[in-house]
């Protein structure tokens, strides 16, 4: 049972309202949280395999993958950048 559950199922009790009788309910089934929690655990072991962040000591940029070299001014970016446009 996951944390969550726990929280639930004490405003359940706290406000009298049970949410067996709502569309809720078929949301946080039993076999729904298992779901979810094998999801998450096969999330967990993908990124064990294939980390999208690897420990370097180039600065690489997001979006492109690009590494940058020893001309990268990360201290004056915003000067840097006005200058790129130009």
């Amino acid at each position: 049972m996951t944390a969550l559950q726990h929280i639930c199922y004490g405003i359940e009790e706290f406000s009298g309202v049970d949410l067996t009788s709502s569309d809720q309910h078929l949301k946080i089934s039993d076999s729904r949280v298992q779901r979810d929690n094998d999801d998450c655990r096969k999330m967990v072991e993908w990124f064990k395999h294939y980390n999208p962040f690897p420990e370097t000591s180039n600065l690489i940029s997001l979006s492109t993958g690009v590494a940058g070299d020893s001309r990268i001014n990360c201290h004056m970016v915003k000067e840097e950048g006005i200058l790129g446009i130009k």
